[in-house]
């Protein structure tokens, strides 16, 4: 866990930079200007509602007899959740008003019917959750991707760690932080809500809690596709190949996904002919009682009781059968439709947010259920009144608020099965970037055969320096110690015995000075470092004791070579290790510079028998005892043979 708190901590300093503020600052902006567009149309929504009762009251008054009861029928508001502010809501459940009557009426206006609910279903309209699926999964896709690009550096880690704890601490820190900053836009969400007075209830938490899910999977998985993309070696093909695949999976493939469902949803009955049927099995049991002479006035009322109670038995069910059969179809195209949004991260995210709005298609199913249910209560009690009481007393079916409808946030259906699918893709995304990591981190010969014959006896205190004509001839040398021996041939003989072998060994490595990003701070760099090789406090005071307190406040891109070179050696003394690869120290350091890194070599040397490979691309001579080093040159018979090696020859 130490590890995994330096690391942290140093990727938290990096992520707070002015360039991510700035960035996070608009993408705030922007979230809660959307916060406020839906608090408007939700305070509308309220005021409709109290002039919805306040009509529907009025109408009851001016009703002269239940005759006109029964045809003008009752108005249900649907009466969304307070969650509709922060989440997607297309056009589902967009006209909040339906009627129902005592004949076959259960009218949910033209865009609630049949296929026409999966008609236009644009997802892109302003609500917080379409603003961060839109732009948070953008920026964290871009965030994903630099994460392991600075190859260098994160050599330079592994070797004071190992590659594994790099891939996971940096990966990890950083979804964090991605993690964070989004809640943290969900709560500054909320803070406004509550100063406008909405507040989420308890019934909606279910909903909001799969939202909450759907986004940490959504983001889960373009943050590990752009780890993975970011392995691509052009820096210029990669950002078009993640726009690219960004824009398939969040631009175009919810449209796509919409188009298959509305051509599955117009295989759905017609609402005009389940209308008709409904109305057809009316008229024949009406058709029937004028036959057998029933007249309302005329018939006496114990006859046409029994009636009516022929026709809540028989007929009405038949009705209701058919409506049953009708919504069963509309239920199984929105079961499909969640089946298929979840698929895909960013669909199965919409999915979810269109639900937890608390006006998406299980909102519907259960609408229109209630609908059913009160229209049927609304039956009985209409013939109750006329038939077995005095017609001429007109009661108001509503009571309290039967003709609210209050929707809250909800699941889709097959929720845990989109959890799952989406799961599996970032567990496939997290293995293939590792081997991408791994791969671009240790790259392996392309030769079946590499440095063959060449083998170098690492004795104490030996100070060897090597010049560099391939660049990659150092990342095949680090392989050997990193225990990635992949087609090298090598050999490192340490007292006596070859250490190319599979484990990684003890040593420290150097990078170049020019290979520290330029945005980390001199004190983050000291911080992680003492955390990772943990010297003792007594130790790390005195390596630091002849920093200047003001370079603490600096970065690197602000620090001289200079001060580079001297900050990475004080690394390479924070813990001893058999060997030390060093990369081009030297490299823009002025003489009186060398001089103080020569003694540090010197002590490394011979102090603590610390064995030295450095390589650069001139010869510096970093130690002046030719006697007790060597240099792979032509003069000592070893550079031509190492030319050659490197040259792939």
């Amino acid at each position: 866990m130490s590890t995994f708190n330096a690391f942290f901590l140093q990727v938290l300093t990096r992520f707070l930079c002015r360039r991510n503020l700035i960035i996070f600052g608009i993408l705030l902006i922007v979230s809660l200007i959307a916060v406020l567009s839906s608090i408007s149309s939700h305070e509308a929504t309220v005021a409709k509602e109290k002039e919805f009762l306040k009509m529907e009251a009025a109408n009851f008054k001016n009703l002269l007899n239940y005759l006109d009861y029964s045809k003008s029928g009752i108005n249900i508001f649907l009466y969304p959740s307070s969650a509709n502010v922060l989440f997607s809501n297309p056009v589902v459940m967009s006209e909040l008003v339906a009627h129902i009557d005592t004949v076959v009426t259960v009218n949910i206006h033209s865009n609630c019917q049949g296929s026409v609910l999966f008609q236009q279903n644009s997802y892109f309209r302003m609500r917080l959750s379409t603003v961060l699926l839109i732009l948070a999964s953008l920026l964290t896709i871009f965030i994903a991707y630099e994460s392991l690009r600075e190859l260098e550096y994160l050599k330079f880690l592994a070797s004071a760690s190992s590659e594994k704890a790099v891939y996971l601490s940096i990966l990890l820190s950083r979804f964090l932080l991605v993690i964070l900053s989004f809640l943290s836009i969900l709560f500054f969400a909320l803070c406004i809500m509550s100063i406008k007075g909405i507040y989420l209830n308890k019934s909606d938490f279910v909903g909001v809690q799969g939202f909450l899910t759907g986004a940490v999977v959504m983001l889960m998985f373009f943050f590990l596709l752009g780890t993975a993309i970011g392995k691509i070696r052009s820096q210029g093909i990669g950002i078009v190949v993640l726009l690219a695949v960004w824009i398939v999976l969040v631009l175009l493939m919810p449209g796509v996904f919409d188009s298959i469902i509305e051509g599955k949803a117009n295989n759905i009955t017609s609402y005009y002919k389940v209308y008709n049927d409904k109305l057809t099995v009316v008229n024949n049991f009406e058709r029937q009682a004028s036959e057998r002479g029933l007249i309302y006035g005329k018939t006496s009322m114990d006859v046409l009781r029994i009636e009516v109670k022929r026709y809540l038995n028989n007929v009405y069910k038949a009705i209701e059968a058919i409506e049953e059969k009708y919504k069963e179809e509309i239920r199984q195209v929105i079961k499909f439709s969640n089946q298929l949004y979840n698929l895909l991260p960013s669909t199965f995210y919409l999915s979810t947010a269109n639900e937890a709005s608390s006006r998406g298609y299980r909102n519907f199913d259960d609408f229109y259920s209630y609908l059913q249910e009160l229209r049927r209560q609304f039956v009985e009690f209409w013939m109750d009144r006329v038939y077995f009481n005095d017609p001429k007393v007109m009661v108001n079916f509503v009571k309290k608020d039967e003709n609210v409808f209050k929707a809250k946030s909800q699941l889709p259906f097959y929720f845990a099965q989109g959890v799952l699918i989406n799961l599996g893709y970032s567990i496939i995304l997290f293995f293939l970037s590792f081997f991408l990591y791994k791969r671009a981190l240790f790259p392996a010969p392309k030769k079946a055969k590499v440095l063959k014959d060449l083998g170098f006896n690492i004795a104490p205190g030996m100070f060897t320096e090597i010049k560099v004509y391939k660049e990659i001839f150092i990342a095949y040398f680090l392989n050997a110690f990193f225990g990635h021996i992949k087609r090298f041939s090598c050999e490192f003989i340490l007292w006596g015995e070859n250490i190319v072998t599979r484990l990684k060994k003890d040593f420290r490595y150097i990078p170049r000075k020019e290979s520290i990003p330029g945005d980390i701070s001199v004190k983050s760099f000291l911080k992680l470092f003492k955390r990772l090789l943990e010297p003792t406090e007594e130790a790390f005071q005195k390596l630091t004791a002849g920093l200047d307190k003001t370079l603490l406040k600096k970065t690197f891109a602000d620090i001289e070579p200079f001060d580079k070179a001297m900050l990475l050696l004080i690394v390479a003394q924070m813990k001893k290790s058999p060997v030390l690869i060093i990369d081009n120290i030297a490299d823009g350091i002025p003489e009186e510079g060398l001089v103080k890194i020569r003694e540090i070599i010197q002590n490394l040397r011979y102090y603590d028998d610390i064995t030295i490979f450095n390589f650069s691309n001139e010869l510096t001579f970093l130690v002046d005892d030719p006697d007790s080093w060597q240099s792979l040159r032509y003069e000592n018979g070893k550079y031509f043979d190492l030319y050659r090696k490197q040259n792939g020859k």
